[in-house]
């Protein structure tokens, strides 16, 4: 048995050809979950402003519109596209929604954020 040598053992394990495109899409994914987030907090941030506006004293409600749209073009640019700003009115209990498209042509939810008039 002298000059033998042992036998190399097959290493067994994950194969990157099949772990690399599964952690790759794994990654894609999590990049994809965050811009809508991004977009989505820009969105309320914006509607927000525009109920800020609209609530601080003295109430009126033909602030909001102007002010979120500031906020969108200033806050927001280059991630909100074209965002749509909608204000209404009821009782004295002002709604601002904001609809637009992420900067990746992903859809932002519609934010609306609620604020008193008195």
């Amino acid at each position: 048995m002298v000059g033998r040598r042992p036998r190399r053992r097959r290493r067994r394990g994950t194969d990157l050809g099949v772990a690399l495109p599964d952690c790759a899409a794994a990654a894609f994914g999590g990049i994809q979950i965050a811009i809508t987030s991004n977009a989505k907090n820009l969105a309320l941030a914006t509607a927000q402003a525009g109920v800020r506006a609209a609530t601080s004293a003295p109430g009126d409600v033909s602030r909001a519109a102007p002010a979120a749209q500031t906020s969108a073009a200033t806050k927001a640019a280059g991630t909100l596209d074209g965002p749509g700003i909608n204000v209404s009115l009821d009782g004295n209990t002002v709604t601002v929604t904001v609809t637009a498209q992420s900067g990746k042509g992903d859809q932002a939810a519609a934010v609306a954020a609620p604020g008193g008039v008195s």
